[in-house]
């Protein structure tokens, strides 16, 4: 029996994307480098700012291993040849499904490029990664960081952040 009103691969995907870009890199992470910042710079007094960023950062390494398998899904899951796989078209027959999602998987990856996109966001993951490590590493030292550090792992969770969002963006044929 199929259900006509399940979500496509590409609806949960994003799903994920959205709430992992939301939850944890904009409402988690960001924020915390952002207090972080301004109690360095003296805009405001909050003795935690260190250790709930600290906290932040220790969670970076699972938080990262999911967001490599979006990436590494996101050509497959956003594919239109994933709509053979959802009722109607996975009602067809074994042959014609194989053909068709070839044929409209092929066209899509001349047209959007999504192996561009995937290696621009584990270009953007690997730079975050660093910034992330380096701070981290820091402030478990006993260090509180200098401006360069939290300004160079700001700047990469907005631009990982934004590169995310691009990739959500290569379902769209253009």
């Amino acid at each position: 029996m199929h259900d006509p009103d399940s979500s496509c691969s590409a609806d949960i995907w994003n799903a994920a994307r959205s709430r992992i870009s939301h939850d944890s890199l904009k409402n988690g992470l960001a924020i915390a480098l952002g207090k972080y910042s301004n109690v360095l710079a003296g805009v405001v007094e909050d003795a935690d700012a260190g250790n709930q960023l600290l906290a932040s950062l220790s969670h970076w390494p699972t938080l990262r291993d999911e967001i490599l398998h979006l990436i590494r899904t996101g050509c497959e899951e956003l594919s239109p040849a994933a709509l053979f796989r959802r009722w109607p078209l996975d009602a067809l027959d074994e042959k014609s499904k194989d053909m068709l999602s070839s044929i409209i998987d092929g066209r899509w990856r001349e047209g959007v490029k999504p192996e561009q996109w995937t290696a621009e966001a584990e270009d953007a993951l690997k730079r975050m990664d660093i910034a992330c490590q380096q701070l981290k590493e820091t402030l478990q030292a006993g260090g509180v960081g200098d401006a360069t550090q939290i300004t160079m792992a700001r700047e990469a969770v907005a631009n990982f952040s934004e590169t995310l969002s691009r990739l959500s963006r290569c379902k769209d044929w253009p």
